[in-house]
């Protein structure tokens, strides 16, 4: 009876473990929830008509991330604003690239998202650094 116990005890403890560990990866480090209902690898789309969209890059610097739920955080704040046509997001630079359309858009708001998700960003000068 008492070894019965015992692994009744050591399954408790591992499953609680496992749940605790499982809702730290849902929660994820930003400390603001992502909005919206796009997962990572979603991107939104734009009309058909691709001759009006004024397609335009840019890479900002996002030096708060640092675990891997957030460039998903990132990515998915990005992806919910009108006109981002896609968004990446590395935890290895600390960046974010972003194509979007420029009539649509803008760099400023692509920023204002970021930081609404809880991260501090801005413009890099250089996109090739």
């Amino acid at each position: 009876m008492p070894t019965t116990r015992r692994l009744n005890k050591s399954r408790l403890a591992t499953l609680i473990t496992s749940a605790v560990l499982g809702l730290g990866l849902l929660v994820g480090c930003s400390e603001q929830p992502s909005v919206g209902p796009n997962t990572a690898h979603e991107t939104q789309s734009t009309s058909n008509d691709n001759a009006n969209i004024k397609q335009d890059e840019a890479v900002f610097a996002v030096p708060d991330m640092n675990c891997p739920t957030c460039p998903i955080a990132v990515r998915r704040a990005l992806n919910n604003v009108d006109g981002v046509l896609q968004a990446e997001a590395s935890l290895d630079t600390k960046q974010a690239l972003v194509v979007f359309d420029l009539s649509l858009t803008t760099t400023d708001a692509l920023i204002a998202a970021i930081e609404n998700a809880g991260f501090s960003a801005y413009l890099k000068e250089d996109n090739h650094e």
